[in-house]
């Protein structure tokens, strides 16, 4: 039986509001790209910028566009992750991972920090901009998910009944983008990744406080369809 985690309120009210999955929205996804989601710890600022600058630059070789990077704020969840406080988000025209070699173009990044985890895979993309459209100022949200599949069609069901509703609700979140992961490099894998956005912390934190029951929906989801979980909280400099 797999050991419960218990999450603080405070922090469970904050993070857990991305229960909603990759099917949130998904009539509006655009074109599927391959995306690779790192993680890690920074053990030196100005090389991480530097490795971010380089990244960016190098990029364009490989057919791939820095999306989103900048800071993981909070973390809470069930797999065990270790210190992190940093994010890249990169969307490829082809996988970087699956040829079993480190690839050239994450090296900096990875020599930049410690404790450093990449997840890819098929990426679908929500709105009319999708990752296109500048993340600064938002406040996002991403989640790890782990699937029991126990009831694979009903959580889909109640996946788009929980989207069809928070459209509706003030201050709601957005869904931005998720990744089906097929490789991982780093921690054991997900089944995917999904990446929410407030237009601001405010609005985040006034969606959760006016909206217990909700939120009470979406607790429920977590605990009959998920095994295993975790939320970052982040900001983004692009």
């Amino acid at each position: 039986m797999m050991k419960k985690t218990t999450v603080p309120n405070g922090i469970k009210n904050l993070l857990i509001t991305t229960a909603i999955g990759w099917l949130a929205l998904s009539q509006f996804s655009q074109a599927e790209t391959i995306g690779l989601l790192g993680l890690f710890q920074a053990t030196n600022k100005s090389a991480v910028r530097s490795a971010v600058e380089q990244l960016e630059k190098d990029s364009v070789a490989s057919d791939c566009v820095l999306r989103r990077e900048g800071m993981i704020i909070n973390d809470q969840g069930t797999y065990e992750l270790g210190a992190l406080d940093s994010f890249i988000l990169i969307e490829c025209e082809r996988s970087l991972l699956s040829n079993g070699k480190f690839p050239s173009l994450l090296k900096r990044i990875n020599a930049a920090g410690n404790n450093s985890k990449f997840l890819e895979g098929p990426i679908n993309q929500f709105g009319h901009l999708g990752l296109s459209e500048p993340g600064t100022g938002r406040s996002y949200i991403i989640k790890l998910s782990d699937y029991n599949n126990i009831s694979p069609q009903q959580r889909e069901t109640e996946l788009l009944s929980l989207s069809a509703a928070v459209g509706h609700v003030k201050d709601h979140y957005n869904a931005e983008a998720s990744i089906h992961v097929v490789n991982a490099q780093g921690m054991s894998r997900p089944d995917d990744v999904t990446v929410i956005y407030y237009n601001s912390s405010e609005s985040g934190n006034k969606f959760r406080e006016n909206n217990p029951d909700y939120m009470a929906r979406i607790s429920h989801f977590n605990e009959k369809h998920l095994r295993r979980f975790s939320y970052l909280e982040a900001v983004s400099n692009r």
